[in-house]
């Protein structure tokens, strides 16, 4: 569902404006967000909850926004 909301989104975006963009559909906010970025620039991306540990597993841990990072690069190192 969340998948053709987007399509739908990105399609009337580029018709209005001329103007392309991504998206990233997932289980959380995170998750979208960082997998809306993984096939830019004028793709969307869907990953499901059973695929959210190995792909997490595969990033870099400063791909991940906010000050997570930071807490989690002192204790593990990167």
């Amino acid at each position: 569902m969340g998948s053709f909301i987007a399509a739908e989104i990105r399609d009337l975006i580029y018709k209005e404006t001329g103007l392309t963009c991504c998206a990233g559909i997932g289980p959380s906010k995170l998750l979208a967000k960082l997998v809306g970025e993984v096939h830019k620039p004028n793709m969307q991306t869907t990953i499901f909850p059973e695929k959210a540990e190995e792909f997490l597993s595969s990033l870099r841990v400063r791909k991940i926004p906010g000050k997570f990072w930071i807490i989690f690069w002192f204790d593990v190192g990167e």
